[in-house]
């Protein structure tokens, strides 16, 4: 697939055990702004929960309408429980997503491994 040149970005996500990580970068990659779910400061909480969600998804969506981001290509990695819920929250976003890249680490379709026992 070719890449759009005018007015994209690309939206790189990591999806930790306990935080996500969103960077976005222009199609040169230089970084134009990086953000965290931890960044929000709140003490004595867990750092995802729906609120911090959802704060992340709104500074997202400023920085979008900042740098007028037309096309948004999304690199996604890690896999955490709160995924989905952060993908229904960024539907929010009005703009084109052209391509949606997964580089998750682990293999789908129960092709595991198998592990060598020890006797």
């Amino acid at each position: 697939m070719q890449l759009i040149s005018g007015n994209s970005a690309i939206l790189s996500i990591l999806f930790t055990k306990n935080n996500i990580f969103c960077t976005f970068s222009n199609l040169e990659g230089k970084t134009l702004f990086a953000t965290s779910v931890g960044s929000t400061k709140t003490k004595g909480l867990k750092k995802i929960t729906s609120t911090t969600l959802f704060t992340l998804v709104k500074k997202l969506s400023y920085q979008v309408f900042k740098f007028e981001i037309a096309f948004l290509y999304l690199k996604v990695k890690g896999a955490n429980k709160s995924k989905n819920d952060f993908f229904k929250l960024s539907k929010n976003i009005k703009v084109n997503i052209p391509l949606i890249q997964n580089q998750h680490r682990i293999s789908y379709g129960g092709c595991k491994v198998s592990r060598v026992r020890k006797i």
